[in-house]
């Protein structure tokens, strides 16, 4: 997962391995990847299969090939990643697949990047299902030419500024809050001011441009400095202008004056601090809507001290090796600045909890549950720092577990090489903490977590129709729970797409009951928002799911959003 604007703390380490550009697309080395230890058995990861995927690759408005674009494959559960070139026709292979629901993308200069089952830029794309021994074709891709914002940047003064950062930003809904990401190809200014950002898929942008670090400097002595200014000249993002982007289109020529205000600084102490000569430590500052960053050297007896501060939050982290050499030592924090210099902060280092416990089953599923390679491990629940990677921990042959979360909120989380298995319930002294997640606190250890799984899977597939009455080919299903309350949660919220045979599927529902809506399209994650999913469910269908229940329903087209 990569996150943008906010930064993400990555529950599940993705083990990928890359393609050569060219056919054949099977990356060597298969035999090596993710190669671990469960329960004492050497697993070498997945094998390399028999299955092909192939399609060509297009531009949406003339129809005509487009070469040495890249296409990426993905199967996450299997920890699949690989990546392959379109031919001079626009053609591309991926071969040796094992069976599994891939994910296909592509990419290529001057065109918004797309997926396979998209039927517009930024929306939720289809998984491909592939079988072994079985070769799906006709997977084709059209992308579409970007837009373009052009424009200058000047000063307080209207001169021109250099080396500054440009970047469009649009809303999204995402990690469960609307905030801004950006989008399309960033920009530098030249020598003139001058930017150019491409690739934008069609809608609206904010544009925001940060000034290099050294033109934050006080200037004459006063404490005064650039800062980081949103399209017209406001550094208050409710003031920001909103451009709006047409499929293919060039925005300008703007112009766009940085704003000076004061500057303040942080000075602060890490007093646990002890570093290794041949280590020196540098302390990592960025604000928390992603508009800048910068880093500061720490000193030996753990002092710090930031300048050159526009108002806003920042947060303040480092990794460091510990007085033994033992491990790392992560400090984080976050500071807000109104102005004025902030003085005494102090940084005290984070110990990551060790988490024990067990998977739990039927007994009838319990054999071939423990042939399995399951990773149990934890995501957070709001994705604000960078903390490092959180391993997850393998489950051994007697179902036992163990692994280690950073303090804060997070939801356990479990993979595995095989999909039918899915969490069914997570316990901690007795109670019931699928849902809610566990508070982890810096240092305390956690024993006997307990993670219920189970192969009995719900699923609802069908068939969706279109305003003529015609079978849909192009469409997404959105699914979500009747309790508002759990559209917070992730497994009470589902897409289905349609496969090669035009019907859609939908696996993952724990028992409950649901709406069910077909859209020709949807945006990117926006069908998370608690806003789009109320005026969904009037137009919705409702209807339940038991335990093991396999439920058809054919629906009828939705416009958009």
């Amino acid at each position: 997962m990569a996150c943008r604007l906010s930064s993400a703390v990555c529950a599940f380490a993705m083990l990928t391995t890359s393609a050569g550009l060219g056919k054949p697309a099977l990356a060597s080395g298969w035999d090596g990847v993710a190669s671990r230890q469960v329960g004492g058995a050497r697993d070498t990861g997945p094998k390399p299969g028999t299955g092909i995927l192939r399609g060509r690759v297009i531009a949406d408005d003339s129809r005509r090939p487009l070469r040495r674009a890249q296409v990426h494959v993905m199967c996450p559960d299997l920890r699949i990643s690989l990546t392959v070139m379109t031919e001079a026709d626009g053609t591309y292979e991926v071969a040796n697949l094992p069976a599994c629901q891939y994910a296909i993308t592509a990419a290529l200069d001057g065109f918004v990047s797309a997926a396979f089952g998209e039927t517009g830029p930024s929306e939720s794309a289809a998984r491909v299902v592939l079988r072994e021994k079985q070769i799906v074709e006709r997977l084709d891709i059209r992308l579409s030419r970007g837009g373009v914002i052009f424009g200058r940047v000047v000063d307080d003064v209207g001169e021109p500024v250099a080396a500054v950062q440009v970047r469009a930003m649009r809303s999204q809904f995402t990690g469960g809050r609307r905030h801004f990401v950006w989008a399309g190809v960033e920009s530098r200014t030249n020598d003139m001011g001058e930017f150019r950002i491409f690739a934008l898929a069609p809608g609206p942008y904010l544009v925001s441009a940060v000034p290099r670090v050294d033109n934050q400097a006080v200037i004459k002595g006063n404490n005064r400095g650039f800062v980081p200014t949103y399209y017209p000249g406001t550094t208050d993002l409710t003031n920001a202008a909103t451009l709006t982007v047409k499929a293919g289109e060039t925005v300008g020529a703007l112009t766009m004056p940085l704003t000076l205000m004061r500057l303040a600084s942080i000075r602060g102490v890490m007093p646990s601090f002890s570093r290794r000569q041949d280590r020196p430590a540098a302390l990592n500052v960025r604000r928390t809507d992603g508009l800048g960053a910068k880093s500061v050297p720490v000193g030996p007896d753990g002092t710090f001290w930031v300048v050159g501060l526009a108002p806003g939050e920042y947060t303040l982290e480092t990794n460091v090796v510990g007085s033994d050499a033992s491990g790392i030592e992560t400090y984080v924090t976050s500071v807000q600045i109104d102005g004025d210099d902030v003085n005494g902060v102090v940084l005290t280092p984070m110990v990551m909890a060790s988490v024990t416990g067990r998977v739990t089953v039927d007994p009838a599923e319990a054999a071939s549950l423990r042939s399995q390679a399951l990773q149990v491990g934890v995501s957070p629940a709001v994705w604000d720092h960078v903390l490092g990677m959180q391993r997850p921990g393998l489950v051994r042959d007697d179902l036992t577990f163990e692994f280690k979360s950073w303090p804060g909120l997070m939801f356990v989380r479990m993979t595995s090489s095989r999909q039918e298995w899915m969490v069914k319930a997570v316990r901690l002294g007795g109670i019931d903490v699928t849902d809610s997640g566990i508070q982890f606190l810096s240092g305390k250890n956690v024993d006997g977590l307990e993670i219920q799984v189970t192969n009995v899977r719900q699923e609802l597939s069908g068939g969706v129709t279109d305003v003529r009455g015609e079978n849909a080919k192009q469409y997404t299903v959105v699914v979500f729970s009747q309790d508002q309350n759990r559209w917070s949660y992730d497994r009470y919220l589902a897409l289905g797409h349609p496969g090669q045979d035009g019907r859609f599927t939908v696996g993952s529902l724990p028992p409950g009951s649901y709406y069910a809506v077909a859209l020709d399209h949807v945006e990117l994650d926006e069908w998370r928002d608690p806003a789009l999913l109320t005026t969904l469910a009037r137009k919705a269908v409702r209807f339940s799911l038991a335990a093991g229940e396999k439920r058809s329903m054919e629906l009828r087209m939705n416009s958009g959003q």
